[in-house]
């Protein structure tokens, strides 16, 4: 991944966004200032978000005064002291790690008390929220403008809000946390587990607020983390703890273990439980569900390209063509045409993909390197001489150009460089293609582990095998015509079609059968296109939900990890299952 443009294009839209974005920010504040939704959204947009780079410097001088105002219309709220606590921390201190240990080094004590002071501020508010009405928001604007509505699932659903949240979170956790370490490292072991309790409060007033936080999967693993370290300390220093201390730390590591397994639990079953589609052809997560939609979605385009050489070659047949000659029937074009899409999804599909290995397909290129300019030289030669008559040849000439086009083509997309010859095999292989403005690396990776024949499908698609698939059929059909002429020679014992008449011969014959294949694509295309799209309105309304009713999503997160929680001879296994996991990272760390 390129880092470093992407920073760059961040870069160019913060300078030409980053005005516009505060000043609609204080404007929806100014004309509805009794929602604090607002004021929240208002509050996360002081700081610029970047997911590759870390510029914790306020986007405006006064961002402590309108948190100041902020606070003023949603007093219950800690979001605006962390914030605050957030930067003067982040600007003035920095852990320096050396090897297992790690050490808090402040740069600048006045900053970093300043931090301090609105972290306790903080811990006296009764929530820390921000909540959803961000992609209410958004959607809702969407729903107002131009945009294709196919387009407002991935806008709604690439907005950072929970994750802006989710940063804030761990940051403050883990400056504090940073602080509770140091402290135990002076000594003071009951002052470092009160302050880890601090922590637990941060978390609480982030889970206080309802469903939309109570599950979220940063809170809850450093929930683990927090009970972990103060199991830790106190079984490391049990002399200073009472009995019933030392157990109430172990009950609340068991319970935020058991906590996370629930929700995981949880997850699962909505996962398993989701809707499949019931019209038409019952499409689900399966191979069926790619193979239909690259149908639905590289038909149309087919369709045009067989329908206009279909029509030119059936115009270009009309002069030249004697209609006497046999032509390639309905069998041949069926197996030319399923050698030619085999012969496209090996190249262009299995090869990049590696299902093809590499070695293989190093092999099979430096054997085409090879041969292929060694047999073509010899059949021209063989020709000649064999007729004893060095006349220019057009068809020998086309023969020889359609081949080695064809051979460079394939060692060019391989990709060779100056040392791809250097030993035998030649050091070449089909590489990967990226697709829809991403790269091959960043595209496997999004798949993975569903790699594999997803993978093919979509390099076959990247490589535009459906039209190279289509030249490959003509090419394999001009050959078996030049046979089955040959044979119609021998047979008749006439005189030798002209190549005028083997073009018309050809033409004619591909024609008719582009203008087919075109009418069995569509009907293809009219059999898929029903469940396809049902899929994608499927698709896009699940994905869309959220951002429209996101109560309606968290009641049903709620009610499965509610249905989980009633299951007692689950919720059994899932303790015992804790208790084991923190029984074999006690044994590991006394090992």
């Amino acid at each position: 991944m390129d880092k470093e443009g992407l920073k760059a294009a961040e870069d160019a839209f913060e300078a030409q966004c980053k005005e516009r974005c505060l000043e609609l920010a204080a404007k929806a504040t100014e004309i509805d200032p009794t929602t604090v939704d607002w004021w929240r959204l208002r509050a996360l947009l002081l700081w610029r978000h970047s997911m590759h780079s870390y510029d914790d410097l306020p986007r405006i001088d006064n961002w402590l005064e309108i948190l100041q105002l902020a606070s003023q219309h949603d007093p219950e709220n800690a979001i605006y002291d962390y914030l605050a606590a957030h930067f003067y921390w982040e600007s003035s201190a920095e852990v320096d790690f050396q090897g297992a240990t790690k050490q808090l080094v402040v740069k600048d004590a006045e900053q970093f008390d300043r931090g301090m002071r609105h972290f306790e501020q903080g811990e006296e508010r009764t929530f820390f929220v921000v909540g959803d009405a961000g992609f209410s928001a958004v959607e809702k604007f969407l729903s107002e403008t131009a945009i294709p509505i196919t387009d407002h699932e991935k806008i709604v659903n690439s907005r950072l809000i929970h994750m802006r949240l989710q940063l804030l979170l761990r940051s403050v956790w883990r400056w504090h946390g940073y602080r509770a370490d140091a402290v135990a490292d002076e000594g003071d072991v009951r002052k470092a587990l009160a302050m880890q309790r601090k922590n637990i409060r941060l978390l609480n007033q982030f889970t206080g607020v309802g469903a939309s936080a109570q599950y979220d999967n940063v809170e809850l693993a450093c929930r683990n983390s927090t009970t972990y370290q103060m199991n830790t300390l106190v079984r490391k220093h049990k002399e200073l703890f009472s009995e019933e201390e030392i157990e109430e730390i172990a009950v609340l590591e068991e319970n935020a273990r058991l906590t996370n397994k629930v929700v995981e639990q949880a997850a699962r079953e909505l996962a398993k439980n989701r809707p499949q589609p019931r019209t038409g052809i019952t499409v689900t997560g399966s191979p069926f569900t790619v193979l239909s939609a690259l149908v639905v979605g590289i038909s149309p385009s087919l369709v045009v390209i067989l329908i206009l050489v279909g029509l030119l070659a059936v115009g270009l047949s009309r002069s030249g063509s004697d209609r006497d000659l046999p032509k390639v029937g309905v069998i041949g074009h069926l197996l030319s045409l399923v050698v030619a899409f085999m012969c496209t999804v090996v190249v262009f599909g299995l090869a990049p993909s590696k299902i093809v290995p590499p070695t293989i397909q190093a092999w099979v290129l430096t054997i085409l390197v090879i041969v292929s300019p060694v047999a073509v030289v010899s059949w021209v030669a063989w020709t000649w001489l064999h007729r004893r008559a060095f006349k220019f040849s057009l068809r020998a000439m086309l023969i020889c150009v359609f081949a080695f086009s064809v051979l460079f083509g394939i060692v060019a997309v391989a990709r060779p460089n100056a040392e791809s010859f250097a030993q035998i095999p030649f050091d070449l292989s089909i590489p990967a293609r990226g697709w829809e403005g991403l790269d091959a690396r960043s595209l496997e990776n999004a798949l993975s582990p569903r790699a594999g024949w997803l993978w093919a499908v979509l390099q076959w698609t990247a490589y535009y095998g459906q039209y190279l698939t289509v030249a490959v059929w003509a090419a394999i059909d001009a050959v078996l015509l030049r046979f089955k002429l040959r044979r119609y020679r021998a047979r008749t014992g006439g005189v030798a079609p002209t190549f005028r008449n083997f073009l018309g011969v050809w033409t004619r014959s591909q024609g008719h059968a582009c203008l087919t294949l075109s009418a069995l694509v569509i009907i293809l295309y009219l059999s898929f296109a029903p469940a396809a799209l049902a899929e994608a309105e499927r698709h896009f309304q699940e994905n869309i939900a959220f951002a429209r009713k996101p109560s309606d999503h968290w009641s049903k997160v709620e009610r499965a990890v509610e249905r989980v929680r009633a299951d007692q001879e689950l919720v059994d296994q899932l303790r015992a299952a804790s208790v084991t996991e923190i029984a074999e990272e006690r044994s590991s760390e006394s090992e």
